[in-house]
């Protein structure tokens, strides 16, 4: 008896969702003749028409972002891991570990490399 009601719910709740969607369509189309929504209208068709485009280029930007973050690891990361090995100067592997907090793996690599990118909390990083 519970299976039956809990399948008679998810029906339930499936026929609100297309409710809900008809209303929402509906509302659209109102909001399309409306003469005071038509520029707001043009921009959200701006919008939707150029969402394929905006998709792929950030698709290109992650991942050329990719790219220079595994250099990054091989070039400059290896290089500060064989220094704070060879130091002994405290005030130097504070230095080296406070960078490699922000370059240590390929996560943080890509976020500060957005970041720069985007110029965004840059003087944090410097």
């Amino acid at each position: 008896a519970s299976l039956s009601k809990a399948d008679h719910d998810g029906r339930f709740f499936k026929s609100l969702t297309v409710l809900r969607a008809v209303r929402l369509a509906r509302l659209v189309r109102v909001l399309q003749r409306v003469p005071v929504f038509r520029e707001a209208w043009v921009i959200i068709r701006g919008l939707t028409g150029s969402a394929r485009t905006l998709l792929w280029t950030c698709v290109v930007i992650m991942m050329v972002t990719y790219v220079f973050a595994i250099f990054g690891l091989v070039m400059v990361v290896q290089d500060l891991q064989d220094q704070q090995k060879e130091s002994s100067d405290p005030t130097t592997i504070h230095e080296i570990d406070d960078l490699l907090l922000v370059v240590g793996g390929l996560d943080r690599l890509m976020f500060t490399l957005v970041q720069v990118l985007t110029m965004d909390s840059f003087h944090s990083i410097t």
